[in-house]
């Protein structure tokens, strides 16, 4: 892998950097390595950028940018890299698994609509109507999001008729796609922005089957999506960071979220926060097995590291001293 030039933490030079220049570069920041022939397998098969820029930072030396604390190795910096693919890893899976449940019951709940009478009102191509979704008392806002969400809708429509036979065959045929087809193609993004807009007894009958507020559901598909986002374009997770705050549980019905939730410090920031909002939605034997998962994970990073803590870490990914009870 070649690595472009640096001008101290800025990169404004593309211009060709070997291996052996790249292991002179970490040595000139005070990196040790350990096993320098392994660094360069290792370098040939990644990133120097996603390796090194991507996770030096909690190796500084109090904060100081490119001061590392003595003794800091380039094997500790890459098993920080190494624990947060395999974390990525696992939780891509699972909350794909999360989104795909979800969508089939938000989609589900919109089409078995019914009038005061009992009919189904959102039969075919309803869901590009603008009737068919919360526009409140003519406001703007709510018409502006539900014009947006159609406008993406037709876009799938328009993206994959060439590509989709499904798409295609209905479009042709029938002259409309159905909803249940187009739905296939729909992301987390589309599927978030279509309950945000849903009618307020659709939100409702979906939130109350995890006995939360349908504005709260909204929040926790926010961020579901926002981490889901993040694993798939392979941004870092175990740093995971955003302003979304997670609602406060039920305490009677989550007492473990509610317990973490009340007792962290910073509402948030945090992976945990994705950890739990995780578990509403897998049983019971698959998060225990699911939380077991990532505790081996952090296991095997503690015996790597030596010039800082493994509480360094859990402390960037907003977990608690008993993260392990959520579990339970």
């Amino acid at each position: 892998m070649f690595l472009i030039k640096e001008k101290g933490d800025i990169i404004n030079q593309k211009e060709f950097l070997t291996i052996k220049e790249q292991i002179q570069r970490i040595k000139s920041y005070n990196i040790v390595i350990k096993n320098e022939k392994k660094a360069k397998e290792l370098l040939e098969k990644n990133s120097f950028y996603n390796i090194i820029n991507g996770y030096r930072e909690p190796f500084y030396f109090n904060n100081r940018k490119n001061k590392y604390i003595k003794g800091t190795s380039f094997e500790e910096i890459f098993a920080l890299y190494e624990f947060d693919r395999k974390l990525r890893n696992l939780l891509f899976p699972t909350l794909l698994d999360i989104e795909n449940a979800i969508k089939s019951e938000i989609i589900y709940e919109f089409l078995k609509t019914t009038d005061a009478k009992r009919n189904l009102i959102n039969d075919k191509d309803n869901y590009l109507k603008i009737s068919s979704y919360n526009l409140g008392n003519n406001d703007r806002i709510k018409y502006n999001l539900a014009l947006n969400l159609i406008n993406d809708l037709q876009n799938i429509i328009s993206n994959y008729f060439k590509n989709s036979d499904s798409i295609s065959h209905y479009l042709i045929n029938y002259g409309y796609v159905p909803l249940w087809v187009l739905s296939t193609k729909m992301t987390f993004t589309n599927i978030s922005k279509f309950y945000q807009c849903m009618i307020g007894k659709n939100r409702q009958a979906i939130a109350k089957k995890y006995t939360m507020a349908d504005d709260d559901f909204e929040t926790i598909l926010k961020l579901l999506t926002i981490a889901r986002n993040y694993c798939a374009h392979y941004n870092r997770i175990y740093n995971f960071s955003t302003n979304i705050i997670l609602p406060t549980p039920n305490k009677s019905i989550y007492p473990l979220q509610y317990q973490f939730i009340t007792n962290s410090k910073n509402k948030e920031n945090g992976l945990f926060n994705i950890i739990i909002t995780m578990k509403y939605f897998i049983s019971s034997k698959n998060y225990k097995a699911f939380i077991n998962s990532i505790d081996t994970l952090i296991k095997e990073l503690e015996k790597k590291l030596s010039t800082i803590k493994i509480d360094d870490i859990l402390k960037i990914m907003g977990f608690p001293p008993n993260w392990i009870d959520i579990k339970k």
